[in-house]
C-alpha cells in the first residue's frame, strides 16, 4: 500500500499475489511511477482490481504488462485517482480497466 508522495516501481514483478479487499499487488493512494519491465501476472482481489488499485495518481504507466489478473471489478487497473498517461487507455482497457465515476476520476496528458 502507498500512501507516500512519490513511489517509484521501477523493474520489479508481482507475480501470484491476493488481497482480501482492494489491489491484489498494489493499492496507491499517493503517487507512483511504474515503468521498465514491470510485471503484474496472476494477482486477485475480492474488490478494486486484481493488479492496480488506484486512488492516487500514476505519473507513468511504460513498459508494464498485465496478464492474467483477477477481480470482481476489474483485471488490470480500478482507477478512482488519475492517470497521466491516456494514450495507454486502450492496452489498460485490453487487460481490464475500470474508470470509478467522481470528480477525481481521470485520464490526463503530462502538463
Amino acid at each position: 500500500m502507498n500512501y507516500t508522495t512519490i513511489a517509484a516501481l521501477v523493474d520489479v514483478s508481482f507475480v501470484g499475489n491476493s488481497s482480501q479487499s482492494y489491489g491484489g499487488a498494489l493499492t496507491n493512494f499517493g503517487t507512483v511511477d511504474v515503468a521498465n519491465s514491470d510485471v503484474f501476472n496472476n494477482n486477485f482481489a475480492q474488490n478494486g482490481a486484481g493488479a492496480v488499485n488506484n486512488d492516487g495518481t500514476i505519473n507513468t504507466l511504460d513498459s508494464t504488462s498485465f496478464t492474467g489478473n483477477r477481480s470482481g471489478y476489474a483485471g488490470a487497473i480500478d482507477n478512482g485517482g488519475t492517470i497521466q498517461r491516456p494514450e495507454r487507455r486502450p492496452v489498460l482497457e485490453q487487460y481490464g480497466l475500470r474508470l470509478r465515476r467522481g470528480p477525481r476520476q481521470r485520464l490526463r496528458d503530462h502538463e
